[in-house]
């Protein structure tokens, strides 16, 4: 979610006991450290797989090349994402657990993961690119617009740090957030994520995927948007109506 909420936590009842709020926190770090150690081994194995193959069939290998940074820096999003969250709001990766999974959405991001994968294999395999050239500018534009997209949304949650959530709803507590980022768009970190799989879509040069996986987000995202905007509207009325007017989502067509 967007739009933020006060600082205080739904993990904690301050009518417990000290005993219970001791235990409530000791249980919250162990969530975290076990999702932290979870996502940093997972990383470390992806990591000298891909590296382990890509010196094996060369350093100058576009198959392999391509296919490490893929999957490095897919990984490091959410390892990143994770991090950025937990330290920001810790009730959000605790929270999780009804998820069955510290990432709400693992399943939809790694089904995308798999099918540009196998689109990139397939393509290298019947149809590869040899243009040296034609390669290597697509695979700059692509880093440069990953590190961009990567900045801009953990300047967004920095900006709104224990008031970030992932949920639609509007609580009591919610405040506007219209600082930082959010004076140049009022969604960042949906515009931030999208351009980010398109970016890292482009990296494979995927005809396919490279159409079909950014609409799908694109499609998710503006039912999100749709149903947090219709709850903003009708908890801050006129304010969030001037500020929507005025700040783009910088989502092509939303």
């Amino acid at each position: 979610m967007e739009y933020g909420r006060s600082s205080s936590s739904n993990l904690i009842n301050p009518g417990n006991e000290k005993g219970d709020l001791e235990e409530t926190h000791r249980e919250n770090m162990a969530s975290i450290l076990l999702s932290y150690f979870g996502f940093g081994t997972a990383f470390g194995i992806i990591l000298a797989s891909c590296l382990y193959l890509l010196f094996k069939h060369g350093l100058y290998s576009h198959f392999w090349l391509m296919f490490t940074l893929y999957l490095i820096i897919n990984t490091l999003w959410d390892v990143s994402e994770l991090l950025v969250t937990g330290m920001s709001n810790p009730e959000e990766v605790c929270n999780s657990g009804k998820h069955s999974f510290p990432l709400p959405d693992w399943k939809m991001r790694y089904g995308c993961r798999i099918l540009a994968l196998a689109e990139f294999t397939l393509m290298q395999r019947f149809w590869p690119t040899t243009s040296f050239l034609y390669r290597f500018i697509f695979c700059t534009i692509a880093l440069v617009g990953l590190a961009s997209a990567q900045y801009v949304y953990f300047l967004a949650l920095r900006e709104m740090g224990s008031m970030y959530s992932r949920e639609t709803t509007t609580q009591k507590d919610h405040v506007l957030v219209l600082s930082g980022v959010f004076r140049f768009c009022r969604h960042p970190i949906y515009a931030a994520t999208w351009w980010w799989i398109v970016c890292s879509q482009l990296l494979l040069l995927n005809p396919g995927s490279g159409l079909l996986i950014p609409h799908f987000y694109w499609t998710e995202f503006g039912k999100r948007i749709e149903i947090e905007e219709s709850n903003l509207i009708r908890k801050f009325s006129r304010a969030y109506e001037q500020y929507r007017m005025k700040t783009p989502v910088l989502i092509p067509l939303l």
